[in-house]
């Protein structure tokens, strides 16, 4: 390559090592995985547990009669019911698991006259609606009361206020399952990112050490750390794309 040609590709180098720093790569990755990773986290930390209601049922109930441990199983049946019905359209282990609500019948989650209303309660073919167990689990619970297998209304308020938390809990799982992170948020990152690497290719060039170019005094022919950058902020995206 004629010298005039050498100075012209290494000052266009110097330019794209100049000009790509100002590319704001650090702080367009910092949100994008600030947010990735934020929204990841709430959405583990939304997953609704049936732990306590459980634990509050077995503590405000009073007798050890068939009817009322059949009673207890059905409530813990019902909540189950809810979450299957909800995360089936959000899990894809769930949704092999129970495609359709036959799968919920032969798991006994559900019998046959349950899954006659549930049916009736989705019109146009939509799938069933996931707090219709709660309901019946609320209706169990007040019937529970009246019969005096629960001691006290502040019990029952307090259960029901728990089956209201684990609702929301898994309305929040839906919403996140509805509405995704906003694809221009990820069209920006991938672009900034892609646009940083194009002008790297020729800013870690090997220049002739002989011109004495600024900060270009020791050169390598592989630059292991613009590598290792490569490598950091790549895989950053590559986690991100995979975890919206």
């Amino acid at each position: 390559m004629p010298d005039d040609m050498r100075r012209a590709f290494e000052g266009f180098c110097l330019l794209c090592s100049t000009m790509g720093e100002q590319i704001p790569l650090g702080f367009v990755m910092g949100f994008f995985v600030d947010l990735i990773v934020g929204r990841w986290w709430d959405q583990f930390v939304t997953i609704p547990w049936p732990d306590e209601i459980v634990m509050l049922l077995a503590a405000h109930t009073n007798g050890n009669s068939k009817r009322l441990k059949h009673q207890l199983r059905t409530f813990v049946r019902y909540i189950n019911l809810s979450f299957c019905l909800a995360t089936r359209g959000i899990s894809s282990r769930l949704r092999r698991r129970f495609p359709t609500e036959q799968q919920l019948l032969a798991s006994a989650l559900i019998t046959r006259e349950e899954l006659k209303v549930l049916q009736e309660s989705a019109p146009f073919s939509k799938p069933a609606f996931y707090t219709i167990p709660l309901f019946w689990a609320a209706d169990l619970l007040t019937q529970m009361r009246y019969e005096g297998s629960i001691i006290g209304d502040q019990a029952v308020a307090t259960i029901n206020s728990e089956l209201l938390d684990f609702r929301r809990g898994l309305e929040k799982l839906i919403m996140f399952d509805w509405i995704n992170t906003p694809l221009a948020y990820t069209q920006v990152a991938t672009v900034t990112v892609h646009s940083y690497f194009i002008s790297s290719l020729f800013a870690w060039q090997f220049l002739d050490t002989d011109q004495h170019y600024a900060n270009h005094s020791i050169d390598m022919y592989v630059p292991v750390f613009g590598m290792l950058r490569f490598l950091f902020y790549m895989g950053w995206l590559k986690v991100c794309a995979f975890s919206r």
